[in-house]
């Protein structure tokens, strides 16, 4: 019974914590925002539309670039919650999973390599544990396997993703967060105690940051896309 309350209690604590900074990741949504917003304006709006196959590659390229973006927003913004209260909080893994739903694998590689080196450096400054930097970079690897697996199993492409779309892929993005939290306990590495602490912490932070965060940028993606088309069959 102990255990259900210590465990109940953790719960708590960490919907406590995130609701208490949701304000500072809310500011992730308000950076994605106008990053797509220009760089929207500078790569899709201003190139024509009747080039086909050429205009694919370039909103690839230009999905990979917002992502990055987004990838260094959120080291920037992480870093600076880590100087002042010494925690980490950062959306960097919703990105990463997300290139490898949308991207190529090359392309993906490119985000991945960036979240990879960033989040390297974070976790060195924050925990200064080699094994732990081992660790989150498994993390960060297992999360862009898990979003090209995911893009093996649409039925659809982008532009055409429905909510229940949507919801899969979000849910999925919650699978692979318990995945490697899994990951973690198998390792033994730290008490059990410790591993279900890091599971709860995912699953508390989804609802309230990972799917509000995947939809939209889906819907943007969506959205650039079905504007494309809707302009070139004009």
């Amino acid at each position: 019974m102990e255990t259900v309350f210590d465990l109940l209690g953790l719960a708590r604590r960490h919907m406590h914590r995130i609701l208490e900074y949701l304000p500072f990741l809310w500011l992730h949504f308000a950076l994605l925002l106008l990053g797509w917003y220009w760089l929207r304006k500078q790569m899709l709006l201003r190139f024509p539309t009747a080039l086909g196959a050429a205009w694919d590659i370039r909103f690839q390229i230009y999905q990979m670039l917002l992502l990055v973006m987004m990838v260094l927003f959120c080291f920037v913004l992480t870093m600076t919650l880590l100087l002042n209260d010494r925690i980490v909080l950062s959306l960097c893994n919703d990105f990463v999973f997300l290139a490898g739903v949308l991207l190529t694998p090359r392309r993906a590689g490119w985000v991945w390599m960036t979240a990879l080196l960033c989040t390297i450096a974070r976790e060195w400054l924050a925990v200064g544990d080699l094994f732990w930097c081992f660790y989150m970079s498994l993390d960060v690897t297992i999360y862009c396997a898990s979003g090209m697996l995911v893009k093996s199993m649409l039925e659809v492409r982008i532009g055409a993703y429905t909510w229940q779309d949507l919801i899969f892929i979000a849910g999925y993005k919650l699978l692979a967060s318990l995945g490697s939290a899994a990951l973690w306990l198998l390792l033994g590495q730290d008490t059990l105690i410790s591993g279900i602490d890091l599971l709860l912490f995912r699953i508390a932070g989804w609802p309230l940051v990972s799917l509000p965060a995947i939809i939209l940028f889906l819907l943007m993606m969506n959205g650039d896309y079905q504007l494309h088309e809707g302009r070139r069959q004009y």
